[in-house]
């Protein structure tokens, strides 16, 4: 693969990236946290791919001992400056969703506080618990 198709390929993949988080903050929206665990499963393998590629593409910038033209330079720099964007929207867009899923924890536990709270406060209530005099 020549080094432009794996740049193409790799800013395709950091927008499938964060798109899959925006998924992520949809899916806490609407209380969807299955699918949330589901997405970031898949946003794991992702980021994997990402990551090897993006090292492949360094790694052939780096290695290779060919002079390129000032056209191909400014798409590097490009690239660079792409992806740099990417990552920074990503982790914005991780952050909401940290917030979200933080938000959902702590209502859930007062939740389950205010359940176990009641159920102590009716316990001496309990008309099955009555002996018989």
């Amino acid at each position: 693969m020549e080094i432009f198709d794996k740049i193409t390929r790799h800013l395709d993949l950091m927008g499938l990236l964060v798109n899959s988080t925006k998924s992520m903050i949809t899916s806490c929206h609407n209380g969807r946290y299955d699918l949330v665990e589901h997405i970031s499963e898949n946003r794991e393998r992702l980021i994997n791919i990402i990551r090897l590629l993006q090292d492949e593409i360094e790694s052939e910038l780096q290695n290779n001992k060919a002079v390129y033209p000032q056209e191909d330079m400014d798409i590097f720099k490009a690239w660079i400056g792409d992806v740099t964007e990417l990552v920074q929207q990503n982790q914005r867009l991780d952050e909401e969703c940290l917030n979200l899923l933080a938000e959902a924890k702590e209502s859930t536990t007062k939740e389950i506080s205010t359940v176990f709270k009641k159920r102590q406060q009716f316990q001496g209530y309990n008309l099955n618990n009555v002996k018989n005099r």
